[in-house]
């Protein structure tokens, strides 16, 4: 998952957001919550199975593990996935818009 590219859309305290694309084309949405110093709670939604098979899903749930966590300050953390498969809507606000 070399072609993997990851964008932060998002940045709270306590949470992130990334939308992830593979050959220029979105393919998934993570969120991460930090729970504690060792502990994230991620949910990735899948916007595009055909691109994004769910035979892949362990293959990237490694990388995001790797490129996420990987350095000496994040280790130790422990991350659980919540992994689901739908279809991008689009952005909405108060009434619909």
């Amino acid at each position: 998952m070399d072609e993997l590219e990851m964008s932060r859309t998002c940045r709270t305290a306590s949470s992130e957001r990334y939308i992830l694309s593979l050959l220029e084309e979105h393919v998934a949405s993570l969120d991460l919550h930090f729970v504690s110093d060792d502990q994230i709670e991620a949910t990735l939604v899948v916007l595009n199975a055909e691109v994004l098979a769910e035979s892949e899903l362990t293959a990237l749930l490694d990388t995001l593990h790797h490129r996420l966590f990987a350095d000496s300050e994040h280790r130790r953390i422990r991350a659980r996935f919540m992994v689901m498969y739908g279809k991008f809507q689009g952005e909405y606000g108060a009434g619909g818009t």
